[in-house]
Parts: structure tokens; C-alpha cells; sequence
């Protein structure tokens, strides 16, 4: 409707008072930004052209209006995929602003980000990192550290580093914009919470998962207590939780707790300011699920979650959105998968033709449209339909982002699949040999776009199998040297295919570089296969050295196939040894141990040492117990180090505990040893705690020390403590230590200390020494000065001796003051 009145309006102007009116122009401007907001990126394109050319003409070169027109179609270049295009007009502009307003001007800070996004979607990383830092230095100094358009700046400054691995920086800056966002707008705020994105993606990309676990849990915690378990903010961290327990391969834990949160969803839009955006990300958080079932197989339960999605997005966003794209999209995977080519073809031709009519035929979008469209071409041997669009895409991908740029990079692989399946092996080596030259340069090996959100690109995981055992004869001087940069690249980042053809174009007189080995085993998807590749290149001289043992250990998906491989061909006369044994005890490879011990020799005992180092694998633990158990010799004692390597087990303590005190000969004391160590596990302390309480609680005492322990624990404590209530409520006597103890925390300990009070009120003393204490910590200070002001405000006397203290403390002095304000009028 608001189209065809500007259209109207637009059409009566140009009658009365001519199409070059300044009415006119703007009625063309304000069909520009409605095109703009209902993705029809072509046609505003078209008509911002001919709304920069009237600027031009009535205003000047450097008018604001003018210089404001040249903004809008810079994102519009960025929205149809014009990368280069956008750069260098966007260049052009912050120069054209810099002169007219300076720097540190608004506007050129606006535009300065959009060509710094602009570079970073070319992975330009230097240049983005080089005008971005300027950019955060200005936005600081003209807008101060807690506004909010500067901690975006130093949030993408943030990025830049993450996606250089410039991990220090990356930490850095994502701490400080948490910390500006606590004194902005508050601790609980749900942009400080949200805010931790940042810092939870640093952490994710060093595998630093206990952090990750940590800050999810106890942010989420505190949006379930401040706001309730409805709130939208809460439900994000939630999802956030499920996608890190997936990733982790706690695959049930993190359905359970997705679909918990759908149902949640969209139940509390009512006093929530972004409404619309909430919708989005429930829809997301469906598509979400749908991909997990996908991935564990469960084909059918995928394709009826995604079926029923896609009905409810065209009704609600409509069938030309970006949501709706992308359920069809995988709509079309699942399809791919059960061999229904003729509904993938269906589905991904309507992606094709509404993605080129919205961004063009050379966007992101399209591209990925037309190269899934070309792997159902392959998958059904239609070799020439699916070369001509490869080849297409590959030319467009070049122009638009670069022959190094990531996307290019997988075009120009999958287009190599496609002639080796084809049997154009000359014509595959050439293109594998230009993509592994380019991929060694390339710092940034793997795409990282948001298209990869919308556009799922693995429809082409059922062609790996076609790349293995590849024969085929050539001069090895046809394509220039094989270096062992491309093997180790090809290794880590590619297929068989591409190690094959690199082994083939490798001469026989060249050895194997130890290196090399070790990159393959370390390989998660396949590395097995990559190894057969090794063997059958250099036999014998293939090295199984210490470092590529604990990589096969290491390897999670593949690590048993690949140790199955090398016994199975007595690869340098290799057997099961007691260090093998030792080494499966902290493989992260499922069945491992099982097989271990089904292939080891008669008399090759099992060791303490062993079963310890069993106890303490995080990944599977429980599992390697249970075949260690079942395969111990009567007689055979499990050691106190054992169970205290299973009560501080982080992951699965719990579990293998239940199996190590079940277990008939495991007759030693638990002790203080183990009950200590349990008190001590951040993530698993309450469970393994209970466990121990049910079996052996009469083995041990609830000591002072016991106690002091279990108040330090900052995710766990309150719920050991409630077990020992619970169970040994006689036992549980809270003295001044503990609550030194407790109150000497750096992070909150809020919720221990309100346990204690609900159990121990009449008894518990806060006396003048535990609020020095309080007035001495530096960081946890002020919260629980607060908390207590809060909950028991009668029992604070303040002392002189207090007020000095609290006067001293330099960092929250001001803030436990301002948490006694009323006692101190």
C-alpha cells in the first residue's frame, strides 16, 4: 500500500511540477528506503543511481544530501554482494567526509565502520584493523567508553582480532566492553548479559570450554533469578547453553535444554521492547533444533519440524524472507539425503530465482543457491550441468571477493570434485594444485560469512566418498612443486582428494616429513582415510612417533578407526602396550578402550595408574571405566587417587564414581581426600557430592574444612551445602572461618550466603570481623555489603575500625559505602 501511494504521489509530481522537482527527488528517496526495507536490493539500486545523479546536480559534489546518497548506495552495493564496489566507494566517501567534517565527525565515524565491515567481508583483516582502531580511539574520546555506538566499535575492533587469533586482544577488549556496559546501564542489564557474546566466541575459538560452561551458567542463573525463566534475555543465554552443550557432545543435554526453551519462548513479548526481533529468534531457535536432529540421524523428526516451520514463517514473514529461504534450504538438504533429488532440485531452484531477483545474480546468496543447485546435478551424474554452474560461480566469486578469498577457495574445490568424479583428472589436479598454492598464502583458511548462517552448504558431504583411492598417472614436474605447506594445508583443511592428488604429483624419492603424519591423524573427519593414503604412499616409512599417538588420541571422530587401521596392518610391527593402554585411558574417541582391550595380549596387566588416569578423562570417562572394570582381574583394588581423580572429573564425575563405588572390590575408605576433592569441582561438585553421601557417607565427616571448601565453590557450593543440610544437618556447624572464607570471594557468592542465613539464621553471627572482611574485597565487596543490607540489615553494626576499612579499599570503597547508606544516614 505504501508503495503504490509514493508511486502515485510520484507520478502526479513529475505531471505538475516536472521529474527533476525537489519533491520529487524526494518521493524517489523515499521509495529507495521502502525497497531497501523489503530486501528489493535490485530495483533500489536502479533507482538510487538516478537519485545520486539529481543530488549532483542540484546540490554539488559534496553536499550532505549528495554525500548522504552515496552512503545509501554503498549498502545497497553491500546487500547485493558488491564487496569491491562498496570498498572502494565507501574509501572515497570517508575521505570526501573527513574533509568536510573531520574525523571524529559523526558521520564519518558511521561511514568508517560500514568500510571497515565492508573489508572484513573481503578479509581484509590489516586495513579493517588499522581504520578501526582509529575509530574506537575517536568514539572514546567524543563519545566516552559506556556509549553505547562505542562499545559496538570496540566489540567489531574485537572480531577483527578474533579472526586474526589474537586471542590477548580479542579477551582485552570484549572484558572492557562488559565492564563499560555494567557502568552504562547496569551488571543485569540484558545488554551487559547479551554483551557476553564477544567474550564467550574468544573463548570458544581456544576451546576454552570450562570458561565458556562458566559464564553461560552463572549469567544465566542471574537472568532466571532477576528476570524469570520467560524472559527473552534469559532464553537467549539458554539457547547459547544448549549450542555449547552440543558442541561439547553433550548432544541430549543440549535438545533438551533447546526445546525447553522454545516452549518458553514468546511468552513474555509483552512487556519485551524488541518484539519483532524475539519472533526472529524464536523461528531461529525451531530451525535450530531441526538442524539437531538432522545431525543425529533423525531424518524424519528434522523434516517434520522444518515442514511445519516453513508454513509458519511464510505466514508470519513471508515467502520471500531470509528466515523462509533458509528452512527451505534445509528443507532441501533433508531431501538430498534421502535421495529425493527431484524435490532438493524444487526446493533450491525457487532459493535460486528469489535470491537473484532480491541481491542479484552475483550475491553470496545466489551463489550458494546455484552451488547447491550444481552438487544435485553431481549427485545424479549430471557432470556437465553441474561444471557449467561451478564454473560460472567460480568466475563470479572471483570478481566479487578475490581469487584468495575463502568462498573462492571452496568454489574452486568442489569444482575439482566435481572433474574428478567426472573423471577429468588432469583438469581436477590443475584446479587442486591452484587452490592449495592459494590456501597456503591464505591466512584465513575456512568462510566465516553470515551466508553460511542462511545458506547450509553441506549438501556436498555424500561426495567425500567419491574422492578416495584416486589412481592416476601424471609428470610430476606438470604443475609445479608440491610443497610440504600444501600437504600440511591439504591435511588439515581439505579431503582425500586433495592429499591424494598432492601424493600423486609428490616424487617417490621425497620422504615423509613427520609432520605430515601427525596433521592427518589429528584430522576429526577424515583422517582415517588420509592415512591409508600415507600408508599406501610411503609403506613403512610412515613413523607412528609419541606426539602421533596422543593425536590419534586426541582425535575424537576418527581416533579409533585410525589406531584400528595401524593394528590391523601390524604397521611396523605395532601391538597393544601398557602405554597404549595408558594413552586410551584419556582418549576422547568412543569405544576406544573397549577395542583396546579386546586386541591386547595375554598377560598385559592393567595398572592403578591406568584406571586413574581413566577417572580423570572429562570426555569419556564413564565409558572407559565401565570397559576397565569389567576387564580388571579379581582381586584387583581401586585405589583412594582414583576416587579422587573421579570426584574432581569437571564432566562426568558423577558417573564414574557411581561406577567406581558399585564396583564389588573397591573396598577402600573414601576418606577426606575424595569428599575434598568433590567440594572442590566447579561443575559437577553436588552430584558427585551426593553420589558419595549415598554410598559412603558414613565414611566421612562434615569438617570445618569441608565446609570452608564448599563455600569457595562458586556454581556448586549452595548445592553441596543443601545436601549436607539435607542429609547431615547435625554435622553443619558454620563458624567466623567459614564465612571469612565465603565472604573473601572475588565473584558473588550471594546465593551461599542466603542459603545460610534461611538454615542458620538465629545462629549465624555477622560479626565485626566478617564485615571487614567483606570491606577488604576488592571485587565481591560491594555485592554482598549490598545483598546484606538487603536481607539483614539489623544485624550490620558499623564501627570506626569498619569505615576505615571500607576507606581503604580503593576499588568498591565507594560502592560498599553506598550499600550502607542507610545505616549511615
Amino acid at each position: 500500500m505504501a508503495e503504490l501511494v509514493i508511486r502515485s504521489e510520484l507520478k502526479g509530481v513529475g505531471n505538475v511540477l516536472g521529474a527533476e522537482s525537489p519533491i520529487a527527488l524526494i518521493l524517489r528517496r523515499c521509495l529507495v528506503g521502502l525497497l531497501m526495507s523489503q530486501n528489493r536490493w535490485q530495483e533500489a539500486y536502479k533507482l538510487q543511481v538516478q537519485v545520486n545523479e539529481d543530488l549532483r546536480r542540484d546540490f554539488g559534489p559534496i553536499h550532505i544530501d549528495r554525500l548522504g546518497g552515496r552512503s545509501t548506495l554503498c549498502s545497497i552495493y553491500q546487500n547485493l554482494g558488491r564487496w569491491t564496489d562498496a570498498v572502494d566507494l565507501e574509501t572515497e566517501l570517508v575521505a570526501q567526509l573527513c574533509d568536510k567534517f573531520g574525523e571524529t565527525h559523526a558521520e564519518t565515524l558511521s561511514c568508517t565502520q560500514s568500510l571497515v565491515k565492508s573489508n572484513m567481508k573481503l578479509k581484509r583483516w590489516d586495513e579493517a584493523a588499522r581504520r578501526q582502531v582509529k575509530a574506537v580511539e575517536a568514539c572514546k574520546d567524543r563519545l566516552g567508553v559506556e556509549d553505547g555506538t562505542t562499545m559496538y566499535a570496540m566489540e567489531t575492533l574485537a572480531e577483527i582480532y578474533r579472526e586474526q587469533a589474537e586471542w590477548e586482544q580479542a579477551e582485552e577488549l570484549a572484558l572492557e566492553v562488559i565492564e563499560a556496559s555494567k557502568n552504562g546501564y547496569g551488571s543485569e542489564h540484558p545488554s551487559t548479559l547479551i554483551g557476553l557474546g564477544g567474550l564467550l566466541q574468544t573463548y570458544r575459538a581456544q576451546d576454552r570450554w570450562d570458561r565458556v560452561e562458566r559464564v553461560l551458567l552463572e549469567n544465566s542463573e542471574t537472568c532466571k533469578r532477576d528476570f524469570g525463566h520467560e524472559h527473552p534475555t534469559t532464553l537467549v543465554l539458554l539457547a547459547w547453553l544448549a549450542k555449547f552443550y552440543y558442541d561439547t557432545d553433550r548432544v541430549l543435554d543440549g535438545m533438551k535444554l533447546l526445546e525447553s526453551a522454545i516452549k518458553a519462548s514468546g511468552k513474555d513479548l509483552a512487556t519485551y521492547e524488541y518484539r519483532m526481533l524475539e519472533q526472529e529468534r524464536i523461528l531461529e531457535r525451531r530451525k535450530d533444533l531441526a538442524v539437531l536432529h538432522l545431525e543425529q540421524g533423525n531424518v524424519q523428526e528434522a523434516q517434520t519440524i522444518l515442514s511445519c516451520l516453513l508454513e509458519e514463517c511464510r505466514d508470519t514473514v513471508g515467502s520471500r524472507d531470509l528466515t523462509t529461504l533458509g528452512v527451505m534450504t534445509l528443507l532441501a538438504k533433508v531431501h538430498f539425503q534421502q535421495s529425493h533429488y527431484h524435490e532438493a532440485m524444487e526446493f533450491q531452484s525457487i532459493i535460486r530465482r528469489v535470491t537473484s531477483e532480491l541481491f542479484g545474480p552475483i550475491h553470496s546468496y545466489t551463489l550458494n543457491a546455484m552451488m547447491n543447485v550444481a552438487l544435485i546435478y553431481r549427485e545424479q551424474e549430471q557432470f556437465e550441468d553441474a561444471e557449467r554452474l561451478q564454473e560460472e560461480i567460480l568466475v563470479a566469486s572471483t570478481q566479487t571477493l578475490g581469487k584468495s578469498h575463502p568462498d573462492t577457495l571452496s568454489c574452486m574445490y568442489r569444482l575439482a570434485e566435481t572433474y574428478t568424479q567426472h573423471g577429468r583428472l588432469d583438469q581436477a589436479d590443475k584446479m587442486i594444485c591452484s587452490y592449495s598454492q592459494l590456501q597456503a598464502k591464505n591466512r584465513y583458511l575456512a568462510a566465516s560469512s553470515p551466508e553460511a548462517e542462511f545458506v547450509d552448504e553441506t549438501l556436498s558431504t555424500a561426495v567425500e566418498r567419491h574422492s578416495d583411492n584416486i589412481h592416476h598417472a601424471t609428470n610430476d614436474d606438470s604443475f609445479g612443486t608440491i610443497t610440504l605447506d600444501m600437504l600440511l594445508e591439504a591435511a588439515k583443511h581439505s579431503s582425500t582428494m586433495v592429499l591424494a592428488s598432492h601424493l600423486r604429483l609428490t616424487p617417490g624419492s621425497v620422504g615423509l616429513d613427520p609432520e605430515l603424519t601427525e596433521v592427518v591423524v589429528e584430522n576429526e573427519l577424515i583422517g582415517n582415510q588420509m592415512l591409508i593414503c600415507l600408508l599406501e604412499k610411503y609403506g613403512n616409512g610412515v613413523e607412528i612417533t609419541a606426539d602421533v599417538l596422543e593425536s590419534i588420541f586426541r582425535n575424537e571422530k576418527n581416533g579409533r578407526a585410525i589406531l584400528e587401521t595401524l593394528l590391523e596392518r601390524c604397521h611396523n610391527g605395532m601391538r597393544v602396550t601398557q602405554e597404549l593402554l595408558q594413552l586410551g585411558a584419556g582418549s576422547r574417541s568412543a569405544g576406544m578402550m573397549a577395542f583396546l582391550l579386546s586386541r591386547r595380549e595375554k598377560g598385559l596387566r592393567l595398572t592403578s595408574k591406568t584406571i586413574q588416569k581413566a577417572a580423570s578423562n572429562t570426555h569419556l570417562g564413564d565409558e572407559t571405566i565401565s570397559a576397565l572394570i569389567a576387564a580388571l582381574p579379581r582381586g584387583f583394588q581401586i585405589s583412594t587417587s582414583t576416587l579422587v581423580a573421579a570426584a574432581s572429573n569437571t564432566r562426568l564425575g558423577h558417573r564414574i564414581m557411581e561406577v567406581l563405588l558399585s564396583y564389588h572390590n573397591c573396598k577402600v575408605p573414601v576418606g577426606e581426600r575424595v569428599p575434598m576433592a568433590a567440594a572442590k569441582n566447579v561443575l559437577k561438585g553436588a552430584e558427585v557430592m551426593a553420589v558419595l553421601l549415598e554410598k559412603r557417607g558414613h565414611e566421612f565427616q562434615v569438617t570445618e574444612e569441608l565446609l570452608k571448601t564448599t563455600v569457595t565453590n562458586s556454581l556448586s557450593g549452595a548445592k553441596i551445602l543443601e545436601l549436607f543440610f539435607e542429609a547431615r544437618g547435625d554435622e553443619v556447624k558454620i563458624t567466623e572461618n567459614i564465612l571469612f572464607c565465603l565472604v573473601r570471594m572475588p565473584w558473588r557468592t550471594s546465593d551461599i550466603m542466603r542459603l545460610l542465613l534461611e538454615r542458620r539464621g538465629g545462629e549465624l553471627k555477622i560479626t565485626e570481623n566478617v564485615l571487614i572482611e567483606i570491606a577488604r574485597n576488592g571485587v565481591g565487596g560491594e555485592d554482598m555489603m549490598d545483598f546484606l543490607m538487603e536481607t539483614c540489615e539489623e544485624r550490620i553494626i558499623i564501627t570506626d575500625k569498619l569505615l576505615e576499612v571500607i576507606a581503604g579499599n580503593k576499588r568498591c570503597g565507594d560502592g560498599i559505602r553506598a550499600a550502607l547508606k542507610r545505616k549511615l544516614g
